[in-house]
C-alpha cells in the first residue's frame, strides 16, 4: 500500500528542523529539486506475515 507523502511533507520538515534548521534546509531543497525532475516521494507501510509494520519506509518513483 503506497501513500503519497506530500500531505506529510511539512510535517516532516518541521520536525527535522527541531532537531537541524540547515538540514531541514537542504532536504527541502532536494525534494523540490528531484520533484523538479520527475521523482516523487511516496510512503510504503510494509505488511508482515504477523500484521502491519509500525516502520514506513520511504522511496522515491519515477512520475
Amino acid at each position: 500500500m503506497e501513500y503519497k507523502v506530500e500531505l506529510f511533507k511539512d510535517v516532516l520538515i518541521d520536525r527535522i528542523k527541531q532537531i537541524n534548521e540547515k538540514n531541514a534546509v537542504i532536504l527541502e531543497k532536494r525534494l523540490n529539486d528531484l520533484a523538479a525532475e520527475g521523482w516523487e516521494l511516496v510512503v510504503t507501510i510494509p505488511q508482515h506475515r504477523d500484521g502491519w509494520s509500525v516502520n514506513p519506509v520511504f522511496i522515491f518513483k519515477r512520475n
